[in-house]
């Protein structure tokens, strides 16, 4: 039976001290904020009146921050919202069109939501459109979704991943995922017994960390991505060595 010797159980604690660093600077520390927007669509114009969707950001603290899919009149009143949840994006090329979406920890899944036109009508105005606290806060509004309803249209779940990955959120679960790809994939590859029992540590530390972010901050399907490319480069590196290999 093999066992690590004594510069294996070191790089073991170096590899711990390493992994707590990064936990604690990826983590930071918590820091309040005022209720934001994200602009999601161009300003629509109907009539008289111009609509543009945006989210609605609150403070999550030590969690991702509650949002909701608002429409908001040129006014700065809010006409139509979402129920809040983790992270959401939106897709309205026109107020007849109209859809936002609503995800969970791993966005698979997400709830859609379609506008009803004939729902809307003109909010009273707001004495600051950008102040985050002119409509209140996301998660204190009591009421019911208005203007959006639930839908069950599959078809728009693609939609909703594109829309989703095109987020800065997104870029972050794809930073997070990387490394417990690179140690699995040299896990894989490596020989040597201490090595790989130290990137099965690796992987372990890094993969509970990426569930751990994922449930609190609602990383989405983008964490799959690089699991998607490190599966086609495994599949692709055969067929590279059996076209390179002397007939």
């Amino acid at each position: 039976m093999r066992h690590l010797s004594g510069d294996g159980f070191k790089n073991m604690r170096t590899l711990a001290a390493g992994m707590l660093a990064f936990v604690l600077l990826f983590s930071g520390a918590a820091n309040a904020h005022r209720p934001y927007f994200r602009v999601y669509s161009d300003w629509i114009k109907v009539g008289a009146d111009e609509y543009q969707v945006q989210g609605w950001y609150g403070d999550g603290i030590f969690i991702g921050d509650p949002v909701r899919v608002i429409l908001r009149h040129r006014n700065g009143g809010m006409a139509a919202w979402t129920d809040f949840f983790m992270q959401a994006s939106a897709f309205c090329p026109s107020l007849d069109f109209c859809w936002g979406f609503t995800y969970g920890p791993l966005g698979l899944f997400p709830d859609i939501w379609r506008l009803d036109p004939s729902a809307i009508k003109r909010p009273e105005a707001v004495a600051d459109p950008e102040d985050g606290y002119s409509l209140g806060y996301p998660t204190d509004l009591k009421s019911e979704p208005q203007g959006f309803t639930s839908s069950s249209n599959v078809l728009m779940y693609p939609v909703a991943w594109g829309r989703y990955l095109s987020q800065p959120a997104a870029f972050g679960g794809i930073i997070l995922a990387t490394p417990v790809v690179i140690f699995w994939l040299l896990r894989r590859w490596a020989k040597n017994f201490s090595i790989r029992f130290l990137l099965s540590i690796c992987v372990f530390l890094s993969s509970s960390f990426l569930i751990l972010i994922t449930f609190l901050y609602g990383l989405g399907i983008s964490i799959f991505v690089p699991f998607i490319v490190a599966a086609g480069i495994k599949r692709l590196i055969p067929l590279v060595k059996a076209r390179l290999k002397p007939a």
